[in-house]
């Protein structure tokens, strides 16, 4: 996305984050993506063949690749 910075595993304090001057800042504490589709809008796990390769962004960012040719990108965050 244009505009957007990420500063992984860097220590920042508030007066970091407020010096660089970001109008919108999100904070990531540990959290980890699921892998059966439950979001913000869908509450229960999607119904999904238990064959099928499911990366998160979390995988991705990691390295791993898909390794078919068709892929699907499931985005529960309606951006």
């Amino acid at each position: 996305m244009p505009g957007v910075e990420c500063h992984l595993q860097s220590p920042m304090t508030a007066e970091d984050v407020l010096g660089h001057g970001f109008a919108h800042v999100a904070v990531a504490t540990g959290s980890t993506w699921r892998r059966d589709g439950v979001g913000g809008w869908h509450r229960r796990p999607i119904g999904l063949h238990p064959d099928l390769e499911t990366l998160t962004p979390d995988d991705l960012l990691a390295g791993a690749m898909p390794t078919g040719e068709c892929v699907v990108v499931f985005d529960d965050d309606h951006f």
